[in-house]
């Protein structure tokens, strides 16, 4: 099947996802009327954060792609503590981040039990995810926190990042 335009792009994820009830899936315009989110969730993501709700985690990949995009990753733990993931988004700009976020409370009926959000060094995603999910914690991710740190003494611009960061 040749996808040719945007359109096509979110019928083919709406049908997929269509067939099952439980699968929810949402298809964000931009205000030119490009896609501009793309989110999915199966029933099985949707049951793993329904049976253990109190921990999720988010993490981008940082255009890793020919493409450039971003891909957005919330992961719950199982219960062998092994991470399963539930949606996915394809960027994670100020305007995008609260659409995943509305699509996670939409998805998921138990949203308020989520206790603690593990994310990267990105301080845009904390602020949205305090404002969309005021009753969890929002702790860094200490291996991207500790890599962060190594690099920015490798450039020796500990100082100046230093004040950055305080300030939230």
């Amino acid at each position: 099947m040749q996808l040719s335009d945007d359109k096509d792009v979110a019928e083919v994820v709406l049908n997929y996802y269509l067939k099952c009830s439980k699968n929810v899936s949402t298809v964000t315009e931009n205000s030119r009327g490009q896609t501009g989110v793309i989110a999915f969730t199966t029933a099985h993501m949707r049951k793993i954060v329904d049976t253990f709700p109190e921990v999720v985690e988010m993490d981008c990949t940082h255009k890793t792609n020919k493409n450039n995009y971003q891909l957005l990753s919330i992961v719950a733990m199982d219960l062998f503590g092994r991470g399963q993931h539930y949606s996915f988004l394809e960027t994670t700009s100020d305007w995008h981040m609260p659409k995943a976020s509305a699509h996670f409370k939409r998805a998921n009926e138990h949203w308020k039990l989520v206790r603690i959000v593990i994310v990267d060094k990105d301080l845009r995603e904390v602020e949205v995810i305090k404002r969309k999910l005021p009753e969890a914690n929002v702790i860094l991710c200490h291996f991207h926190v500790i890599k962060w740190l190594h690099d920015v003494a490798q450039r020796g611009s500990m100082g100046r990042t230093h004040k950055t960061l305080s300030r939230s």
